[in-house]
């Protein structure tokens, strides 16, 4: 039997805007089939408390962070993703965030799994020191690979190079924003317990499945995600369209079918906006791809050795 969990999605407490409520991840993970199911706001838990707050007794449910810290030595912030932690295992992490190697030595002692995600799209090139590079792969050793919003190329990449490295675990995960994509990508095991899949997780025994990003979802989250946060999300270069759709006829306070006709009007070029912006992203990830391909392959010449 495979235990499969959508290992990072974010709720509208997350510090971009997502459409879901903790409770509405939850359904709907567990409609998709998600065997377990979390929340991995960054920087906080309040998502994964409502959730506990409103079902005390779920068993399949529990707590993620994506934490920022600091790496003091090379002076680079990262990201950590941290899962099936306690309200105090936060509390303490977040005092200790400054500071990378404090952090990790906390987890370690506090029996956390701790991982890297989407190692290096995270990090700017020219921020990429080879020898921060050796010592990530010396302090982590759960990788993600297979992001639901990166391209098929960049997660083939990070997955065939970290098979050259002993003892390394892989996961992937949607970085959901919306019920389009949530679950779209997850990790599964071998097992029937929440602790089998820890357990496999750290044992590298994990796959992945799933999605890799691509338009059709894209749009659909970008859709979702225009009029839920019509304020602070308008992906239209096409400003005089934008302008246009601000007249009085178009606000909610009118009549129900101004609402569906302005959709109307507005999906055609909103489809010609998140072309050119997908368009862009991918011509982004692939140069990072090519980028990322070079530094791994220059600056650990024998990553079995590490």
């Amino acid at each position: 039997m495979a235990i499969k969990c959508d290992l990072v999605v974010y709720s509208q407490y997350h510090c971009e805007p997502s459409t879901l409520t903790p409770l509405e991840i939850y359904r709907t993970a567990k409609q998709k089939g998600m065997d377990m199911v979390t929340i991995s706001d960054r920087n906080t838990i309040a998502g994964c408390l409502e959730v506990l707050h409103a079902k005390p007794d779920v068993g399949d449910f529990f707590i993620s962070e994506e934490l920022s810290v600091f790496d003091r030595q090379w002076r680079i912030p990262l990201l950590l993703q941290l899962w099936n932690i306690s309200e105090q295992h936060h509390k303490e992490l977040h005092k200790l965030k400054n500071n990378l190697d404090e952090c990790l030595a906390y987890c370690k002692e506090a029996h956390i799994l701790v991982a890297l995600p989407h190692f290096l799209i995270q990090f700017p090139k020219a921020h990429v020191p080879p020898k921060f590079v050796e010592k990530i792969f010396r302090q982590f050793s759960i990788f993600e690979v297979h992001h639901g919003k990166n391209l098929k190329d960049h997660n083939l990449m990070m997955a065939y190079f970290l098979k050259q490295f002993p003892n390394i675990s892989m996961y992937g995960a949607s970085h959901a924003q919306s019920k389009h994509t949530l679950a779209n990508t997850y990790t599964a095991s071998d097992g029937q317990t929440q602790q089998d899949f820890w357990n496999a997780l750290s044992q590298g025994k994990t796959w992945t499945q799933g999605c890799h990003t691509e338009f059709k979802t894209h749009l659909k989250e970008a859709w979702d995600l225009h009029w839920k946060y019509p304020g602070t999300i308008d992906p239209h270069p096409l400003k005089t369209f934008s302008s246009f759709t601000q007249l009085d006829f178009f606000k909610p306070s009118t009549l129900p079918i101004a609402s569906t006709f302005k959709k109307l009007i507005y999906l055609f070029p909103f489809v010609i906006s998140e072309s050119l912006q997908f368009r862009k992203k991918t011509k982004q990830l692939s140069q990072k791809t090519r980028e990322h391909s070079l530094l791994l392959g220059t600056s650990l010449q024998n990553p079995c050795e590490l």
